[in-house]
């Protein structure tokens, strides 16, 4: 997949994000987690160069900021989903007898 670029605070981060994880993050997505994976996720998909650049950016005293992590996994989800137009198609109502 093509490379994706985000700018988080005021650097550009390079990302490859596949289907393969796309499914790994929202599979490891539990109600009772949401952060681990979406951090994990994104540290996955950025450049190897860029990684220790993105942890620091993510966390804080070592703490992972929660709302940052979600909102660039939730951008690359995005960036990286097929553009395929999904509609629901009614059905006609069929004519009295």
């Amino acid at each position: 997949m093509p490379e994706t670029t985000l700018s988080i605070g005021a650097v550009d981060f390079a990302f490859t994000v596949d289907h393969t994880a796309i499914n790994t993050f929202l599979n490891d997505t539990t109600p009772a987690d949401k952060i681990g994976p979406a951090f994990n996720f994104v540290m996955g998909c950025v450049a190897p160069d860029q990684k220790a650049a993105l942890k620091n950016a993510l966390t804080s005293g070592g703490e992972i900021k929660g709302i940052l992590a979600l909102q660039v996994a939730g951008t690359l989800v995005e960036e990286g989903a097929d553009t395929v137009k999904v509609a629901v198609k009614k059905p006609k109502p069929k004519p009295s007898a």
